[in-house]
């Protein structure tokens, strides 16, 4: 199999290797270009999952932290039970069930709320989801273990630590609620690397996007329209040519086959001289205007206007005349199939597909070894685009009556090819909004039990002298304490973890400082608004009130 595939493919340099595959592993693992169906990505299902069981995590975090901070309450309830004969077992039993009710109608929201969101999330990834329990088991098995997992993780705190003191430990309450502040404070601290770890991502994905999109690409992407050719239109290639050019607001037009700048070209095997090997080149075979109609810059000899030598004549890029250890390329020959070109020119390197992937050599020629072109590329203005579609569509009817009109706008379609980076910028941005407010909701209610419980010292604090603004500097000093451990942790995970993603692009943006400073700054700043608003009410009681009641 492998020397009949490559019997004519060895000639150029160029070999496929065959291989085999399961069809179960085609959607997440095929490496393939052409293949059945649509893939996917084993990568993302596993990120995604991650994530997501990450978020339930700091949901359950802000339960066992609100639980902890009620807990000198509930010492009171639990000693009073023990006293009028619980046992252990029942009152562990009691706080389980209690999680347990709490979780179940959690679950039913979060289904019901699936339901409602299902069709957005749909939208957002280009795919179709569906909620399938009952058709696939192991799903089930999925949530029943997050409802077992969560339940006792949510009540583990309260069933096996409360149960287990003594009537007389409520003397103690005060030292204990020390205790337990600093283990509420490391989960905050989790939470908030978890939040501060995810914004770098979507900061990060966002900053190559627009990398991607402010780029120079070494060509005109803005104001280009492709019309795709069939094999009897691209007969008449030079009559589409000229009824396209005397359309009101086309400024020029050209024609290419064998692929187009930032999507992807094919490839083909040359000798050139002094090589004793094939060479795997990119080939693109075009018309005298193309260069100029795409922007494309000469960078050593000449493009193919006003051409007046004979032969057949080829331009290469500085990746091609690189790989070739050519430092002038003009004059030098390169052959195909019997036939040899002469390069007259070198052309500055161009994205030949998307910045995922380094610049290839391309060969460039108008010598169509296809007899036919693909493509009719006009170069137009930006007002007139939908009236230039309208009468390009006219005077293709008018030569082909049956023929298809089809076409592309460059810039939309290179656009399109980064879909897939874009959504995933969108989902962490969803997904970091959510740990952000997730983590904010449990900061908020601690910081309320907080000033509550505190209500006493801050009275105390005002009728020592003590402004409403040193209050709140103390309450935001120690948040910002343990906000800053948590970047000084969540820095160094999330720029490990967006760095891997950065190192699909050959060609990407540089993780600034001040891009990891940034996350740290919107989680602080989240952090602080939210401790100060729990704090106002504290901060502005009436001390003489509060301290009548004590």
């Amino acid at each position: 199999m492998e020397s009949a595939i490559n019997k004519v493919y060895r000639r150029s340099g160029f070999l496929l290797t065959p291989y085999l595959q399961k069809i179960s592993e085609i959607h997440l693992d095929s490496t393939a270009d052409y293949d059945l169906g649509e893939k996917g990505s084993r990568m993302q299902v596993i990120l995604f999952s991650a994530i997501g069981l990450l978020i339930l995590l700091i949901a359950c975090f802000n339960f066992v932290n609100i639980s902890t901070a009620l807990s000198l309450r509930r010492v009171k309830e639990v000693s009073v039970k023990k006293i009028f004969g619980s046992d252990r077992k029942k009152i562990i039993l009691f706080f389980v069930i209690e999680s347990a009710i709490a979780i179940i109608i959690s679950l039913i929201l979060a289904f019901l709320l699936v339901k409602i969101l299902l069709p957005v999330a749909a939208h957002l990834i280009g795919k179709d989801l569906t909620l399938t329990v009952i058709r696939f088991p192991v799903w089930l098995l999925i949530y029943v273990s997050l409802f077992i997992f969560c339940t006792v993780f949510a009540s583990f705190y309260s069933s096996f630590y409360l149960s287990s003191i003594s009537p007389m430990a409520l003397l103690n309450s005060i030292n204990q609620g020390r205790r337990k502040q600093i283990s509420r404070n490391i989960l905050v601290t989790f939470q908030y690397t978890i939040s501060i770890a995810l914004t770098i991502c979507c900061l990060v994905i966002f900053s190559q996007m627009q990398y991607v999109k402010k780029s120079d690409k070494g060509f005109n992407e803005k104001n280009i329209l492709l019309v795709n050719l069939n094999s009897k239109t691209s007969q008449s290639d030079n009559m589409i040519k000229d009824r396209f050019s005397s359309i009101p607001g086309v400024l020029s037009v050209t024609e290419s086959a064998g692929g187009t700048p930032g999507l992807g070209f094919t490839s083909n095997g040359y000798m050139a001289e002094g090589v004793e090997k094939p060479i795997l080149a990119n080939a693109l075979y075009v018309d005298e205007n193309y260069l100029k109609t795409m922007g494309i810059s000469i960078i050593e000899g000449r493009d193919f206007r006003n051409l007046k030598e004979e032969g057949n004549k080829a331009i290469i890029n500085q990746s091609f005349a690189k790989l070739l250890g050519w430092n002038e390329p003009t004059g030098k020959s390169i052959s195909r199939n019997r036939i040899k070109y002469e390069v007259i020119g070198e052309v500055k390197d161009f994205n030949t597909s998307s910045l995922h992937n380094k610049t290839e050599p391309i060969f460039i020629s108008t010598t169509n070894e296809w007899k036919k072109y693909e493509n009719i590329i006009i170069k137009y203005q930006s007002s007139n685009l939908q009236a230039i579609i309208k009468s390009c569509e006219s005077a293709l009817k008018e030569i082909d009556p049956k023929a298809p009109f089809e076409y592309e706008i460059l810039e939309d379609s290179i656009s399109e090819s980064y879909s897939s980076d874009k959504k995933l910028n969108v989902l962490f941005l969803v997904l970091s909004v959510i740990a952000i407010f997730i983590s904010s909701l449990g900061l908020f209610g601690l910081a309320t039990f907080a000033t509550q419980s505190r209500l006493k010292e801050i009275s105390i604090r005002k009728i020592n002298g003590s402004t409403i603004s040193e209050v709140f500097r103390k309450f935001n000093y120690e948040l910002l304490k343990w906000i800053l451990i948590s970047f000084i942790i969540a820095a160094p995970v999330g720029y490990w973890v967006i760095n891997k993603w950065l190192n699909n692009f050959a060609y990407k943006t540089t993780i600034s400082v001040w891009l990891l400073l940034s996350s740290g700054l919107l989680a602080l700043s989240v952090g602080l608004l939210t401790v100060s608003w729990a704090a106002l009410k504290a901060a502005k009681a009436n001390p003489a009130e509060v301290l009548r009641k004590e």
